[in-house]
Order: structure tokens, then C-alpha cells, then sequence
């Protein structure tokens, strides 16, 4: 359904952040790790999304395919600056752990999107759970007081 309004997404999305309990100065020490936690699997998986996009745009036949990428690279970057801003990650921060984690992934296809499968394999499930509900574990977590 979300997929059908992802308008509708964002907006629950930004609601999530800016309740009163989840701010920077009220929250307990397991919900702030659990949030820096979840901005990090953000960041590996827009890493991800990227380099696969690049890596399928290089192929016409795969163009469909880097575009929904591409679109899951953006949705998912705006979500975790926002995210970060909640959090206090500050914008250099947020652009090393994107560099660190782009950094590993090419490594790990040795630069050649020809490996691109090593990615897919790693990271296609989690980052597709992520991108569709990158607040799901903030969502089933109990706030402590």
C-alpha cells in the first residue's frame, strides 16, 4: 500500500521523528543507539543502491531497474538526513560514513561491477526491508522512560 503513496510514507515517516518522546535531549541511551543503529543501516544501503544503480545504468537493458535504484538511493538519503539532524550526526559525519561504507562495498567487488552479485547477495534483503520501513525497529521498540 505505501508503495502506492509514498507521499503517505514520508509523512509517517517525518510524524515518527518529530514526536516529542524521540527527541535528541529526551530519549534513553538504548533508544538513541538503536536510532544511531538504524541511521547507519541507512547509510549502508543508500552505499548500496548507489553503486548498483551506477553499476546497472551502464547497460541500457538494466536502465528500468538503476532508475528504481536511483529512486530508493534518494527516498532513502532524505530519510536518514533527517534522521541525522534528529539524532545530532552532524552533515561531515553523515559524509564519512556514506564514504566509508561506498568505500567497503567497491572493495568488495574489487571496483568491477561485473562482482556486482557479491553486493546483491550481502545486501539486496536487508536493504529492501530498509528502504520499505527504515523505522521498523524504532517502531517495535519500547521507549524507555
Amino acid at each position: 500500500m505505501l508503495r502506492r503513496f509514498p507521499g503517505l510514507a514520508a509523512v509517517g515517516f517525518i510524524i515518527i521523528l518529530a514526536w516529542p518522546s524521540f527527541a535528541v535531549g529526551q530519549q534513553s541511551e538504548p533508544l538513541r543507539r538503536l536510532r544511531n543503529h538504524i541511521h547507519q543501516d541507512m547509510t549502508t544501503c543508500i552505499a548500496f543502491f548507489r553503486l548498483v544503480s551506477r553499476c546497472l545504468a551502464k547497460n541500457p537493458q538494466y536502465a528500468k531497474a538503476a532508475a528504481t535504484y536511483a529512486r530508493a538511493t534518494d527516498d532513502l538519503l532524505y530519510k536518514s538526513i533527517l534522521l541525522g539532524k534528529q539524532i545530532g550526526i552532524s552533515d561531515d559525519d553523515a559524509k564519512l560514513r556514506l564514504g566509508a561504507a561506498t568505500d567497503e562495498m567497491a572493495q568488495l567487488i574489487n571496483k568491477d561491477c561485473g562482482n556486482i552479485s557479491s553486493l546483491l547477495g550481502r545486501h539486496l534483503d536487508k536493504c529492501t526491508a530498509v528502504a520499505s520501513d527504515p523505522l521498523n525497529p524504532l517502531k517495535n521498540a519500547e521507549p524507555k522512560p
